[in-house]
Parts: structure tokens; sequence; C-alpha cells
């Protein structure tokens, strides 16, 4: 996700619950062990609750250097100059069509008009034992659009499984390894990283996404940027949604 639009939020955003921030954080420095596997379950439990409360998005709070120790990131990265929100929506149907898009190789159809190109490799791990339950590790090659700006950069990705309260829980954890820069060199992506949790509701399902990004833009000041992470969050959850639909 890691990514802009020029379009607005609605809503002022609201400051993080504590609760949810250490979970997130959690998350993002645990990943693998049984210790994200707690975090990841309480998460999600945490979204189930707090889906429908009407807040368009929270902000977080930095992350540190420690939280990030084992994450390929830019020596230069200023994380507390980073954008940091999360976000959450319901969307309709169940599990199975959304975790079916995962392993796409092309995955530009999340946002069409805001990826020229989005080209998905598996790293480890298999599409058939991802879909009986087994861990994924992917890599793509991105193209964020943006008007007349194009930004290319490299993104790892690892997806794995959860027990949650209300069913499995999938959970991916992504970052960037080294700043993208468009060709006058004055727009970037200097580095990122971001959690999603789809979490199955019933008969439909819950995305939970967070992130924390840094860009440089020709156009904006910070708020301004922050706003189009969160507007391109909601493109995200309305396009999915509508592509496992088939509308």
């Amino acid at each position: 996700m890691l990514v802009w639009m020029l379009l607005a939020c609605k809503e002022e955003p609201v400051k993080a619950p504590a609760t949810m921030e250490q979970l997130v954080v959690s998350l993002l420095v645990d990943f693998a062990t049984e210790g994200g596997d707690a975090a990841a379950a309480e998460l999600g439990d945490w979204a189930l609750a707090h889906v429908d409360d009407g807040v368009e998005s929270y902000m977080l709070s930095p992350l540190t250097e420690d939280d990030i120790d084992e994450l390929d990131h830019p020596e230069d990265l200023s994380l507390p100059a980073m954008l940091a929100g999360a976000a959450q929506a319901r969307l309709a149907g169940g599990m199975s069509g959304y975790v079916d898009t995962v392993a796409i190789p092309d995955q530009t159809f999340v946002d069409p008009s805001g990826y020229s190109k989005w080209d998905r490799r598996i790293l480890s791990g298999t599409e058939a034992d991802f879909l009986a339950g087994g861990e994924l590790a992917t890599v793509s090659d991105v193209v964020k659009q943006t008007l007349w700006i194009e930004i290319p950069y490299v993104m790892y990705e690892d997806f794995r499984w959860v027990g949650g309260s209300s069913g499995e829980i999938l959970v991916s954890r992504s970052w960037i390894p080294e700043a993208g820069w468009d060709e006058s060199g004055e727009n970037g992506v200097l580095g990122g990283f971001t959690l999603d949790l789809w979490v199955p509701d019933g008969g439909s399902m819950i995305w939970f996404t967070a992130t924390w990004t840094m860009v440089q833009a020709v156009v904006g000041d910070d708020e301004f940027l922050y706003d189009q992470t969160i507007a391109s969050m909601y493109t995200m959850f309305e396009t999915l949604e509508s592509y496992v639909g088939g509308s």
C-alpha cells in the first residue's frame, strides 16, 4: 500500500487507542513468532469490535529503531517523519474469494488507476500450500502512478495464517528496502512498512491495515500526504471488494 492519491480524507484522523497501537507494533516486530500470533489474534478481535465505530482513520505513533531492527530498510530513513496511519473496513463476501487474489502475479487490479505496474513473484511457499493454510513470501516490482508521476520501487511481503476467534485470520507484513524515485528525482517513496489483517466475520471480511511510509512529493504538505495515504487505503478496499464480487 504505501501510496497516496490526489483525493482528500473527509474526516479528521483519531489518535490510535493505546491497546490497538501496542498490538500493531507487536505484530510488526514479532510477525513470525508465537508473540506475533497472539498479537494478530487480539488485533483481529479489536477489529471485529470496532470496525463499525465510524472512525475513518487512526494516527499512529512513530516507530523506533528497535521496532524495525530486523526489517531491511534504508539507513537514512527518518522514522519520526514517516506518515503513520491505520484504517479498516468491512468488505462483502467470505474470505475465500479474497484469499484467491493473493497469488495473482499482476496485482494492478487492486487500483488500476494508481498503479501502472505491480508484478508479484513468490519467493517461498506455493500457491497451493498457501491456500491450504501455509505461509507465503513474495516480492513485487511496483510502479505507483499519480497523474504525470511514476515512481518505481520494490516491496517484499510475507503472508501467514493465525487462528482467531471468528476463524483463520490472514496476516501480511510488507516493507520497502530501498527508496524509489521518479525520473525527475523530485518524487519518491523513501521507505515503508505495512501490516494487513483479513479477518472473517460471518459472510463478510474485515480488512485492517496499518502503515508507516515516507514519501517526498512536489505537491502537498504532510497533512495532505497523510490524507492521500488514507484515501488510497479506501480505494483499495472498494476496488478489491468490487473485483472479488465480479462488478
